[in-house]
């Protein structure tokens, strides 16, 4: 059976997992934590689009954890991720501005899930080449969250192969396209149902590499994948992105691009 040594979740305004606490018992003062996404995907043949949503919060030991690099661990799965909603959120200004691939665009301050977010109110979404600059300013509010400009390379698209199953007690070896540039790495979902008979995922295989074209998962995680009904097998790669901005020990920025690969089958 599949352990939870550290959980790992696609979360609201990060797409990446985020631990927090907002109660201290001496009421010390919170972390100001800011996070934007922009998830990127394919809109047909050779074109792009990226949809930014970000959020600015209140509160202690909020940061982006990707995972510890070139390790794979078997976590929970489940195809409603955990929000961060309980966390309080702060102004960042009425609007943030968005640059990118020759355009400006803004993201419009909204009420989501008792959230106080930033996203595309007249536009779905924003088209763009991948592995240009995406630029964001941030006005900043007095009361909330300080201003600034960020920037991140954007998350270029990718292909990769679907796995063999490998003999038991054997490495798995994953491949994909490699970064055309430093500074991404790639996280991977390797999706199974844990108890070997049903065929709905309750698990997964999360492991997280250099983005350099190919990595190991190691054989007893294997040997789960291969006890798991072929049916509930399935996989996501995501190419990621990201920089952060300290202002200072409790104020910090984190922009991240990221492109998601469409949830294939693994029936093999």
């Amino acid at each position: 059976m599949i352990s939870s040594p550290r959980p790992f979740a696609l979360m609201l305004v990060a797409a990446l997992g985020l631990t927090g606490c907002v109660n201290d018992r001496f009421n010390a003062p919170r972390d100001r934590v800011g996070f934007i996404s922009a998830l990127a995907f394919s809109t047909g043949g050779d074109t792009y689009a990226t949809r930014p949503l970000g959020a600015f919060y209140r509160a202690n030991g909020l940061a982006v954890n990707l995972g510890e690099l070139e390790t794979c661990v078997g976590v929970p799965f489940s195809i409603i991720p955990p929000t961060v909603a309980t966390f309080p959120t702060v102004p960042a200004g009425q609007h943030l501005y968005t640059t990118l691939s020759g355009r400006r665009d803004t993201l419009f301050q909204t009420a989501t899930l008792g959230l106080q977010t930033y996203q595309l109110l007249t536009v779905n979404s924003i088209p763009f080449v991948p592995g240009d600059t995406l630029t964001v300013e941030v006005p900043g509010d007095v009361s909330g969250f300080p201003g600034t400009t960020i920037r991140v390379r954007t998350a270029e698209s990718f292909e990769y192969n679907i796995p063999a199953a490998p003999t038991d007690n054997e490495p798995m070896t994953l491949t994909w396209t490699p970064a055309p540039a430093p500074g991404s790495y790639m996280a991977v979902s390797l999706r199974l149902n844990n108890t070997g008979t049903g065929t709905d995922p309750d698990a997964q295989i999360y492991c997280l590499f250099n983005d350099d074209g190919s990595g190991e998962v190691p054989a007893p995680l294997t040997t789960v994948w291969n006890a798991s009904l072929p049916e509930s097998r399935s996989s996501l790669f995501t190419r990621v992105r990201f920089t952060t901005i300290e202002f200072d020990a409790r104020t910090r920025l984190s922009l991240l691009s990221y492109f998601d690969r469409p949830t294939q089958p693994l029936a093999n």
